[in-house]
């Protein structure tokens, strides 16, 4: 967690998360259950994105020293957790809102722009 905070502005990244939430809910919710779909599914956009972040972190942090097979199944559990998280949030978003998922998956494309935009830049 040390690794995502020293890496990636959280608070910018919440902000524009917020931000992304509140034009889709806004300008693409047709009911109110669309609207919980795509909350859900952003939801799990960020936590897939953030785990993805640590798990990164982790595995850089194995370049300094020889990872372990605890340090390497929990970085295997970690990346098939938020592969999970995610796969579930589109499964039902496909369930639930079936032709309108193509806006569930623009949610997770402007996660991934928030994200990159939120990477704190190194100073040389």
């Amino acid at each position: 967690m040390d690794w995502l905070k020293k890496n990636v502005n959280i608070k910018s990244y919440l902000f524009l998360t917020l931000v992304t939430i509140i034009i889709v809910e806004s300008f693409f919710a047709k009911s109110r259950s669309e609207a919980w779909v795509f909350a859900f599914i952003s939801f799990a956009s960020v936590l897939n994105q953030l785990m993805l972040v640590v798990g990164l972190g982790i595995l850089f942090k194995f370049r300094e020293t020889k990872p372990g097979l605890l340090d390497m199944t929990k970085v295997f559990f970690l990346m098939l957790t938020k592969t999970g998280i995610l796969a579930v949030a589109f499964y039902m978003g496909i369930l639930l809102i079936k032709d309108r998922i193509i806006i569930a998956l623009f949610i997770y494309i402007v996660q991934l722009a928030n994200l990159f935009f939120s990477i704190k830049k190194k100073q040389s």
